[in-house]
């Protein structure tokens, strides 16, 4: 279906240019944005030299999203409120919310539609579509972390990451055997040799070291995940420096009502309306 409104659908086939008509009436405030980004100073490439025109297009800002919507030119999307977490475990998730709700007043995991500047980063979360914000909206990138779920999954604390001992038990159990294989070397079945001191050591001690490592483990994480948690808003930016992530990788959260996803085969003709060009990049 091509959504220009909601419940509204073209007969015959979508142009650019009714595409960026519609983006004008209903995301005025996202264009001004975009166009905020455009230096109207820097020279423009010669218009005859093709390869340096296409050059130029790869460096106009634009946001693309990820997602399995199978978006046929444009679609009228209205995220989902209180959206369960697909790849985060869920418990985290809300307390990452529930200290955004205390600081800023928003719950970015549940309420948040993601998007990022960079198209090969948006391919690895499904169809990649260009990314338009209707209406008022409130966006929030972080200067510290690129993509959220791939920063919980790093190490921390003693080279273990918090996260995933917490939520993935295999991760434990890896984290065990490893810690356990650096203190002994197995004999037999029943015995186990201290590598430090060269001492026999005996299975059920050995399930003693488990329980103690455990535990000790437990309180390690505990604290990184504290410590991680407290310091998670520093480094966020809230409906400020646009500008400054359009050329990171960075991912941008938006708190919006709804968004239009736009077909990439339109990308450069929107550019060059939304950047008002007079120069053509070739097909």
């Amino acid at each position: 279906m091509k959504f220009l409104k909601k419940f509204e659908s073209f007969d015959s086939e979508v142009t650019a240019e009714e595409i960026y008509d519609n983006l004008q009436r209903n995301c005025p405030k996202y264009l001004e944005i975009l166009r905020s980004c455009y230096n109207n100073d820097a020279p423009l490439p010669d218009k005859s030299d093709e390869y340096e025109v296409f050059k130029y297009y790869q460096t106009l800002p634009m946001l693309y999203r990820g997602s399995r919507i199978d978006t046929e030119d444009i679609e009228y999307v209205e995220p989902r409120k209180n959206r369960r977490s697909k790849d985060t475990n869920q418990g985290v998730s809300d307390e990452i919310d529930d200290k955004f709700e205390s600081s800023h007043g928003i719950r970015p995991r549940s309420e948040g539609v993601f998007a990022t500047f960079n198209s090969d980063v948006a391919s690895h979360y499904g169809t990649r579509h260009l990314f338009f914000p209707i209406g008022d909206f409130k966006y929030i990138w972080s200067t510290k972390i690129d993509d959220l779920f791939e920063e919980l999954r790093k190490p921390k604390g003693k080279k273990y990451s918090w996260y995933l001992w917490e939520v993935d038990e295999g991760y434990r159990e890896s984290v065990l055997n490893d810690r356990s294989m650096e203190l002994y070397d197995e004999i037999s079945p029943h015995g186990y040799k201290d590598i430090k001191s060269g001492e026999i050591v005996m299975a059920d001690e050995i399930e003693q070291f488990y329980e103690e490592f455990t535990e000790e483990m437990n309180i390690l994480m505990a604290d990184a995940k504290e410590e991680w948690m407290n310091s998670l808003i520093d480094g966020y930016k809230i409906n400020e420096d646009f500008c400054d992530v359009a050329g990171l990788n960075n991912e941008v959260t938006f708190i919006c009502d709804a968004y239009y996803a736009v077909e990439v085969r339109f990308l450069d003709k929107l550019k060059k309306m939304i950047y008002e060009l007079d120069i053509d990049i070739v097909d």
